[in-house]
C-alpha cells in the first residue's frame, strides 16, 4: 500500500534582527542535495548551516556550521575568522558554539504551535537574526533488529566535490557514522534518521566503492566517482556537474520509485527513434560510460551508449536515456527522471545524432 505523502507544517522564515555599525545583516536559504542550507551574511562573513531537509517530529539529526571570513587581507580574514568562532548557533535553546562545526539536536516527540527557530547570536549572547525550521510529519522509520547492507540505497554514480545522498536507517548521529569513497574519507555533511549526506572527495575520480559503516554495521557499493567533461561540437570542454540533488525528501522519493515499480512505463516512457535524448554525460572511456549505462539499465531505464568524433579531442563516449519525438516530452521526462534520481539533476536535453 502506498503511504501517504509527508506534509509539510512548517516555513522558512528569516528574520533579520540586527544591524551592525560596519553593516546590516541579511540571509537566505535552499534546499538542494537533500539539505537545507541557510546562508547568514553578517559584517565579518558569512555563517552556513546544513542540516537535513527532511526533519520530522522526535528525529536526532546532525548538520555542519561553515564560517567563511571577509576581509581583503590576511590580517583581516583572521581578524574576522576570531569573531565568527565567537558566534553561537541555536535551535530548541539548545546552543553550539561557531568553532564546533557541527549541530545536533533531538526535535520535539508532537508539534506544538510555537515555531521552532534556528537562532544565530553574537559573542556577546545578542540575537543576531533566525529562520524557522520546517519541521515534517513522515512515517516512523522502519527500524530493524539487524540492519543489513540491503537496507541502505546508494548512488550509482557522482561527482567529485559535490554532495550525494544515501538513504536508510540512520541515528541521526555523526560519531556513529563512517564513510569512504575510493579509500578516502568523505565529509560529512548532515544526517537524518532516513538519510546521510556527504561530500565526494574530489580526488577519488573513476569507478570505484563506497564504503559506509554505521554503527556495527558495515555496507559497500560499487561508485562512479566523475570529473565528466562534457564537450560541444566546437570542441570546448567544459566541466559538468552531474550530481546536484534534488530538494525532494528521501520518503518522497522512494514512495515513487515503489510507485513505479512494475509499471515504470506509465510514469517514465519514451518514444523509440525519437529525435532528442536526454544525455547523462561524456566520458572518455568506453569503460566508464558502459558501466554507467548499465546501472541505469539494470534500474530500469533505457540507456545507451553513443560515440562521437570531436576534431582534435578525439572519441567520447555518451551516456543517455531515452529518444523522444519533442523538446517538450523530453522536458516532461527529465523533470520526472530528476525527483526520481538526484544523480540526474544535470542532464540536459540534446538531438539524438
Amino acid at each position: 500500500m502506498r503511504k501517504p505523502a509527508p506534509s509539510i507544517l512548517a516555513l522558512i522564515l528569516f528574520l533579520p534582527l540586527a544591524a551592525f555599525a560596519e553593516g546590516k545583516v541579511s540571509s537566505s536559504f535552499e534546499t538542494d542535495w537533500g539539505l537545507y542550507v541557510i546562508v547568514f551574511d553578517v559584517p565579518q562573513g558569512k555563517v552556513t548551516v546544513n542540516l537535513p531537509d527532511d526533519i520530522s517530529t522526535g528525529d536526532t539529526v546532525s548538520g555542519t556550521v561553515i564560517a567563511e571570513p571577509s576581509g581583503r587581507t590576511g590580517e583581516e580574514q583572521r581578524g574576522n575568522a576570531d569573531e565568527l568562532n565567537r558566534y553561537v548557533v541555536e535551535i530548541g535553546r539548545e546552543r553550539t558554539p561557531m568553532a564546533e562545526r557541527v549541530i545536533k539536536w533531538t526535535t520535539p516527540a508532537t508539534l506544538s504551535r510555537e515555531p521552532i527557530y534556528l537562532i544565530l547570536r553574537d559573542k556577546n549572547g545578542e540575537e543576531v537574526a533566525r529562520a524557522q525550521i520546517p519541521i515534517q510529519i513522515v512515517p516512523p522509520v522502519e527500524r530493524f533488529a539487524t540492519p543489513s547492507p540491503e537496507n541502505y540505497q546508494f548512488p550509482i554514480i557522482g561527482q567529485a566535490g559535490k554532495p550525494i545522498w544515501i538513504a536508510g536507517p540512520f541515528d541521526g548521529n555523526f560519531d556513529t557514522t563512517e564513510i569512504k569513497i575510493g579509500g578516502q574519507e568523505a565529509r560529512i555533511i548532515a544526517e537524518s534518521p532516513r538519510k546521510l549526506v556527504v561530500e565526494s572527495p574530489g580526488e577519488a575520480v573513476g569507478p570505484t566503492e563506497i564504503e559506509l559503516k554505521e554503527g556495527n554495521l558495515i555496507a559497500k557499493r560499487s561508485f562512479n566517482n566523475l570529473r565528466v567533461v562534457k564537450v560541444n561540437e566546437e570542441g570546448t570542454a567544459e566541466e559538468e556537474s552531474l550530481v546536484e540533488q534534488t530538494p525532494s525528501p528521501v520518503n518522497k522519493r522512494v514512495e515513487e520509485k515503489e510507485a513505479t515499480k512494475g509499471n515504470t512505463e506509465t510514469i517514465l516512457s519514451t518514444e523509440p527513434g525519437g529525435k532528442y535524448t536526454i544525455q547523462i554525460g561524456s566520458f572518455k572511456t568506453e569503460e566508464e560510460a558502459k558501466e554507467t549505462a548499465e546501472g541505469l539499465i539494470s534500474k530500469g531505464y533505457p540507456a545507451f551508449v553513443t560515440t562521437a568524433q570531436i576534431s582534435g579531442r578525439g572519441t567520447w563516449y555518451r551516456v543517455r536515456i531515452g529518444t523522444f519525438k519533442t523538446t517538450k516530452e523530453a522536458e516532461i521526462y527529465r523533470g520526472k527522471l530528476k525527483r526520481l534520481e538526484p544523480s540526474m539533476e544535470s542532464a540536459f536535453i540534446t538531438v539524438n545524432n
